[in-house]
């Protein structure tokens, strides 16, 4: 096994304000912030025969939203009304997009694969280990996609599963919700291991909707808006969840 790290601009903040309406909407903020890393394990058999390459990068999978198909490079899912001519032309705009984005993604792991990985060690043991964090939730009471506050009642309790798969020297923290990135971010600067990266709708699905960072909660984007949490208990505890998870895997290899 080996692990290496490159750098992939595909991805984009999207969440930003209207500059003509003053209100929180969607299209391409450059400045917001973003993971432009792309984290690549490469698996070989002692003779150096390859086996498999996996390769993990902060990217929302809906590219291919409207082609009720399945992408390797830009994953995507269901799709629209194939009847309609102006939905054909559009979905087969999305297939070049498509088509030029995972190209662009797979260019750079191949980068990171030429230019040689480094291995964390010899033997790499396998562990892992689990656990649920339980937050506030709410209901929201009206309606509107996004640009303007939602009101809320109390809800039921959100729980969301947090888990930890260490390969040697190699540590997957999984969620099994949609985060917003900067919760990866930091979990990726406080984990103590270099080697650490975040993988997210593992294990099942939570009952948390969209999970965003805590200061995201001020936006009113249709992910902050539609999301179940209340404001200020998910990044903390899905961060430091992971990191006690961190230590429970370590320990059983040592």
């Amino acid at each position: 096994m080996a692990w290496g790290t490159g750098l992939s601009w595909v991805n984009v903040n999207r969440n930003l304000i209207n500059p003509a309406t003053g209100r929180w909407g969607e299209g391409p903020n450059y400045e917001g912030l973003s993971d432009k890393t792309v984290a690549v394990l490469s698996f070989a058999t002692p003779a150096g025969e390859p086996i498999a390459v996996y390769y993990n990068y902060a990217v929302h999978g809906v590219i291919a939203g409207q082609l009720d198909e399945v992408s390797g490079d830009i994953p995507g899912g269901t799709g629209l009304d194939r009847n309609n001519p102006d939905v054909r032309r559009l979905m087969n705009q999305q297939r070049q997009i498509l088509l030029t984005l995972g190209q662009m993604l797979g260019e750079e792991v191949l980068h990171v694969l030429d230019r040689g990985l480094e291995q964390p060690r010899t033997v790499a043991a396998i562990s892992g280990a689990q656990q649920t964090i339980t937050c506030a939730g709410r209901q929201r009471t009206d309606q509107g996609r996004e640009g303007t506050p939602g009101t809320y009642t109390e809800g039921q309790p959100v729980n969301i599963l947090l888990s930890m798969l260490q390969l040697g020297d190699v540590y997957l923290g999984g969620v099994n919700a949609e985060i917003f990135n900067p919760i990866a971010q930091r979990f990726k600067t406080e984990a103590p291991h270099k080697h650490s990266m975040m993988v997210t709708l593992t294990s099942g699905t939570a009952n948390s909707g969209y999970v965003p960072h805590d200061s995201a909660f001020g936006y009113n984007t249709f992910e902050v808006l539609s999301s179940r949490l209340q404001p200020g208990c998910a990044e903390n505890s899905i961060v430091k969840g992971l990191l006690e998870l961190m230590d429970t895997t370590s320990s059983k290899q040592r």
